[in-house]
């Protein structure tokens, strides 16, 4: 067996607190301020790897007393395909990767901890469906929804559907499933970020949107996210397998 990948808390608790890398997938801590960023990568065509760490670390960081809120942090990730393109996987293969997909998905949504999404670039398919389950935006001029799955004979997948439903007017929803290219603007003027930030400064503007949930009472911000959650869960799983039967129907 494989050496065990280490755990954030060697970078929370130790003498210092180093970026920890985790060994086969493309993610990497820090922490800043009692917020917890997971810098995340562009994963493998099929490679759950990714999703198997983000669990872990976000079930450590839900234990963690000095974690106050977390961050996700696009190094690639939000924008990436992993799906394969011009060739069929085996089944078995696919339904393993939905089923860590989803699993991280679930974890993220019921994560009683404030999480934001830093965003800097296109969002695909995955990180949509990823930015879905987050408390809050910070992007910058260069962000877009970029969704490239109907023109390549795919139905939605992440619960896409179901979330954008309820995020945005019927039509706005039709623009993006259609592969519209949605600019930073207009995802301010649709309410679902602040207005766009320079590229230099989306760390610092993503520590200042941390900063206001850190300074609430952590019992009660915790105890709301979880009330609010609770009554979306039965309904997010059962989209989560339908879009999943449809996207392998399609593929």
């Amino acid at each position: 067996m494989g050496a065990r990948p280490f755990t954030f808390f060697s970078c929370l608790h130790g003498c210092q607190r180093q970026p920890v890398i985790f060994p086969m997938a493309e993610i990497r801590t820090t922490f800043r301020d009692q917020t917890l960023f997971l810098h995340m990568g562009s994963p493998g065509t099929l490679d759950e790897a990714l999703f198997v760490s983000a669990i872990e670390i976000l079930n450590e960081a839900e234990r963690d007393p000095d974690t106050l809120s977390l961050v996700l942090s696009d190094e690639g990730y939000f924008g990436s395909q992993p799906l394969p393109v011009g060739e069929r996987s085996t089944q078995q293969r696919l339904d393993r990767w939905l089923e860590q997909f989803h699993a991280f998905l679930e974890t993220l949504m019921t994560f009683p901890k404030p999480v934001v999404a830093s965003l800097c670039g296109d969002l695909g398919e995955l990180g949509l469906a990823t930015a879905c389950n987050c408390d809050g935006w910070v992007v910058t001029g260069h962000t877009r929804i970029r969704l490239r799955h109907i023109a390549m004979g795919r139905t939605p997948m992440g619960a896409l559907s179901w979330h954008l439903s309820r995020m945005l007017p019927a039509p706005a929803v039709l623009r993006v499933l259609a592969g519209d290219a949605i600019e930073a603007a207009m995802l301010s003027q649709w309410g679902l970020c602040g207005r766009p930030v320079e590229r230099e400064q989306r760390m610092e503007a993503t520590l200042r949107v941390a900063a206001t949930y850190n300074r609430l009472p952590p019992g009660a911000l915790q105890a709301t996210k979880t009330l609010l959650r609770e009554e979306e869960g039965s309904a997010y799983h059962a989209a989560l397998l339908q879009e999943a039967r449809l996207l392998v129907r399609s593929l």
